[in-house]
């Protein structure tokens, strides 16, 4: 389970996570769905939170534990402290310097699962007219990456718009608009899904 950080400790009050069952033994690259919390990043906000071991002496299978009944209690160890293990939450995001557009662009990213980055041409700086240009992204990559882009911006035009997009139909196919969607970023510090777009402006010099 993952609970968010109160001043350096876990606030077992507060789950912020789906239940994952795991059985005896080791279990490697679990992926772990958070839920609704007021205590979940916001935009380029960094959030400590606890990854914490419950056991499974309830109903086997349900997890049942509400810091109140006794069941289903964190694991400790030998010495009775909880298992648990503080880590940082980084959301996604891609920054961009000024360059010049001349047939690809150059961002920096940092994604939280595989996708694709997406140019679109664009005369607002909000309008996505039509896509330039796309290449895929590992999920937990950061890092620089350059990509084509099939446009040589005229001289009135000052900018092209770079988002992030989920791989979320056929891996490795770029589906969008029927699969493969925009990627937004978490909820916000209220609990509300604040359905903002993962994108980067990025300016031409002329």
């Amino acid at each position: 389970m993952v609970y968010p950080d109160s001043t350096g400790i876990p606030d077992q009050k507060t789950i912020i996570s789906e239940p994952i069952y795991v059985k005896a033994g080791t279990t490697e690259n679990l992926a772990i769905k958070l839920v609704n919390s007021p205590s979940i990043y916001t935009r380029f906000d960094k959030v400590h939170v606890w990854i914490m071991l419950h056991t499974d002496d309830g109903v086997q299978g349900t997890f049942e534990y509400d810091n109140i009944n006794g069941k289903d209690m964190p694991i400790v160890d030998e010495d009775g402290k909880i298992i648990s293990k503080k880590i940082i939450l980084t959301p996604p995001y891609i920054t961009a310097e000024n360059q010049k557009i001349n047939g690809s662009v150059e961002v920096t990213v940092q994604t939280a699962v595989a996708g694709w980055l997406v140019a679109y041409k664009t005369t607002t700086g909000n309008d996505r007219i039509r896509i330039i240009g796309k290449t895929q992204v590992e999920a937990g990559f950061k890092g620089k990456i350059r990509f084509n882009v099939d446009i040589y911006l005229e001289e009135y035009e000052k900018y092209i718009l770079v988002d992030l997009h989920i791989d979320d139909g056929i891996i490795g196919k770029f589906e969008y608009p029927h699969a493969d969607s925009n990627e937004y970023y978490g909820i916000n510090r209220w609990g509300h899904n604040q359905k903002e777009i993962i994108s980067r402006l990025v300016w031409d010099e002329k």
